[in-house]
């Protein structure tokens, strides 16, 4: 994992994992962090009550903005278990098969500062809004000020930005804490796999061995195995929706342009969009009203009159939608090709597999026939449906129709050319530039990937024979052949939503891989969800069960239900895909990531609430002392300005708890030989740890640092 190099650039070797038995041995410190029950001077003579308690895996947006209301979390804490849950299960290593995950590709430096900022706003009664204290991640191609936007490239890991994108942006005001950039593949050039140049691959959590989705890989993996409390992607054809199925998430492919994609790198800019990726609807629901605020300067909005012919962009109504969502009365059709089923009246003029059968494994089609079962068990009416040929995007609508511009070049490259000369001007360039200096400036930053070709630099800006540069070739969506492009996508949209008005469908639904393996496998509903832009949802519908290999003995792994609806019917689509995920709550933990102590306690744990407290929270030292004692213990110490007050310390090695203590203003932690051990297996010099002090009333402190052996 990289720290932006903002303040500093590191790589932060893996220690490995296995320090999982390791326990804190500091009295009345380990019970507040482990023990659940009651403490002694509680107990009265009434009938003993069950606390509530807090699970990290199973806690939604809610839950954590109510221990954090109560007091018995703060964003510190929680930032510091995610940073704890990175120690243990991503870091870079040759050695492990299975792990590290490769998720995280550069981490915020102001990571602990931002959350302790945010604990501060709480204490003084200022709560942003629903996303205030609680961190995310955002794929490697978004804009965050300050770090690197490098969309997985060596040439671009150094490229800081001083802008964030939209939803980052948005995302802030309301409170949350950006933990950094997640892994991805490079460039976003595969929707199954995530390999980037700077990183590596991203692994499964789930299943040794298999795909963890791609592009947004790290974007799946982090969220699925509780790295970050959520994590956004992109999609241009599979890219969000198939690593939530590989990592049994609510994942969100929202409709073309209905949230912002400025300052985010695009690989098809004419059809690239963003979404959130979460464990549970309820919360994806909370940031879609977040994020949907129309941004002036998104490259949508030319063409968004085109295709809002029938309903508006929604900017926000999400969580007004799940509110007693219900399936009962909703008509749901399974779309029959996607399952394997012959068309029994395929017509003629499409040449895509909208009228194709798809091969189905059977274990698959098992599923999606459960999942038909539950659907109807709640109330809805489920059928198998065939979609006519004139649904297609290949359709043949005639000469006199719109035609699709962008898909074919020069227009293609024009328009992207556009695109990534629009996000470079924004991370290079400066107020006092000249429209010369910044647009070689540009070039320069463009010629640092291969994947910008020269072909598109060419279009971005045209020399004149004085050596000053002008605008080139490039074309926006506002152009004719954009205008025309989308006025084509928008019949197309209307000709599905035509039959699907016609069947009285509310939503269509498929699995998202009818045919997955380990390592293979086809998304379909590209015709539908990518092309003609529509909403689609992913949900956990059950394990699947993967034969043994010769590497990989056989195991389960997520297998999700793709729900798809009518263009902009967003809201309709996610309360469909909650009110499935209550009937069913399929999704469980990844088995390669299994949680670590500290991660459950009681919301009872503070005997002191923070937010009526005037104590601050204990100020740590910025980097311990490492000495090394009898039989290879390695001694970890530092100093506390203040530690009178301090009821809680935690100090933590490859995510595991290690014994420590405090004796006056220093602590002491000890890393014991049989796991020091561990340490020289992956031969590193420098460890990562998390030191984090909480006093009675709950203020916390934590740091995360490198330290050298």
């Amino acid at each position: 994992m990289y720290i932006s190099n903002r303040k500093r650039t590191k790589t932060r070797p893996f220690v490995a994992a296995g320090l999982a038995a390791l326990t804190l041995t500091t009295g009345a410190q380990a019970r507040r962090t482990t023990d659940t029950s009651p403490s002694p001077d509680t107990q009265t003579t009434t009938a003993p009550t069950t606390p509530k308690m807090f699970d990290l895996s199973t806690a939604t947006i809610s839950d954590i903005q109510q221990a954090m209301t109560e007091g018995s979390l703060t964003s510190v804490e929680l930032v510091s278990l995610y940073l704890r849950r990175i120690q243990a299960y991503d870091k870079s290593s040759t050695v492990s098969p299975v792990l590290p995950l490769n998720s995280v590709l550069f981490l915020n430096p102001d990571l602990l500062e931002d959350a302790a900022q945010a604990d501060r706003l709480r204490k003084q009664g200022v709560v942003l809004g629903p996303l205030h204290g609680i961190p995310f991640l955002v794929k490697g191609s978004y804009s965050i000020k300050d770090m690197p936007i490098s969309g997985g490239t060596t040439g671009w890991k150094d490229l800081i930005t001083p802008n964030e994108a939209w939803s980052v942006l948005k995302m802030r005001q309301a409170g949350g804490i950006v933990m950094g950039h997640a892994n991805m593949d490079t460039w976003a050039n595969s929707a199954t796999n995530s390999t980037s140049q700077i990183k590596g691959s991203v692994r499964s959590a789930y299943l040794p061995g298999a795909l963890p989705g791609g592009s947004s890989g790290g974007s799946g993996v982090s969220s699925g195995a509780y790295l970050t409390h959520f994590a956004f992607g992109g999609e241009t054809g599979g890219s969000i929706r198939n690593p939530g199925d590989r990592n049994g998430l609510v994942a969100y492919k929202t409709s073309g342009g209905s949230i912002s994609v400025d300052r985010i790198i695009a690989l098809v800019p004419e059809r690239d969009v963003i979404g959130p990726m979460t464990r549970a609807a309820t919360d994806n629901a909370v940031i879609r009203d977040i994020v949907g605020k129309r941004d002036p300067n998104d490259m949508w909005n030319p063409v968004l009159p085109l295709l809002t012919d029938k309903r508006p962009v929604p900017e926000s109504g999400f969580v007004k939608a799940i509110q007693g969502a219900t399936l009962r009365g909703k008509k749901i059709g399974i779309i029959g090709t996607y399952v394997g089923m012959t068309h029994p009246n395929p017509g003629e003029g499409a040449t895509t597999n909208t009228t194709t059968a798809q091969t189905t494994t059977p274990a698959t089609l098992a599923l999606v026939q459960q999942a038909k079962a539950d659907m109807e068990a709640a109330g809805a009416t489920v059928n198998y449906v065939f979609m006519p040929p004139q649904v297609s995007t290949t359709y043949n609508r005639g000469a006199d129709a719109p035609q699709l511009r962008l898909n074919t070049t020069p227009y293609s490259n024009q328009v992207a050319a556009y695109s990534y000369r629009g996000l470079l001007e924004s991370v290079v360039g400066r107020p006092n530039d000249t429209y010369s200096e910044r647009a070689a400036k540009v070039l320069e930053a463009a010629s640092l990937v291969t994947y910008i070709s020269s072909t598109r630099r060419e279009m971005m800006y045209t020399q004149e024979s004085d050596g000053t540069y002008v605008a080139g070739e490039a074309i926006s969506f506002a152009s004719p052949e954009g205008m025309e492009h989308y006025a084509a996508r928008a019949q197309q949209k209307n000709a599905f939503e035509a039959w699907m008005d016609a069947e009285g469908l509310d939503a269509v639904v498929w699995p998202v891989w009818p045919n997955k393996t380990r390592t293979s496998g086809s998304i379909i509903g590209r015709d539908l969800v990518n092309f003609m832009y529509l909403p689609a949802v992913t949900v956990p519908m059950g394990k699947l069960t993967q034969v043994a290999t010769t590497d990989y003995p056989e195991g389960d792994e997520p297998s999700t239900l793709n729900i798809t609806g009518r263009l902009y019917d967003d809201a309709k689509v996610l309360s469909i895909a909650y009110a499935y995920e209550q009937a069913t709550k399929h999704r469980y933990s990844p088995p390669l990531a299994p949680p670590i102590s500290g991660e459950v306690f009681s919301f009872d744990r503070q005997s002191v609430k923070p937010w009526v407290s005037d104590s601050k929270p204990p100020v740590l030292s910025v980097a311990p002392t490492v000495t090394w004692g009898r039989g290879n213990v390695i001694n970890f110490t530092g100093t506390i300005a203040d530690a009178s007050g301090v009821d809680r310390l935690e100090v933590s090695v490859a995510g595991s708890l290690i014994p420590a203590v405090i004796e006056g203003n220093t602590w002491k932690a000890v890393l014991p030989a049989e796991s020091a051990a561990n340490v020289f297996i992956y031969d590193t010099s420098v460890v990562d740890i998390v030191v984090l002090a909480v006093d009675a009333a709950g203020n916390a402190s934590s740091s995360s640092m490198d330290v050298s052996l």
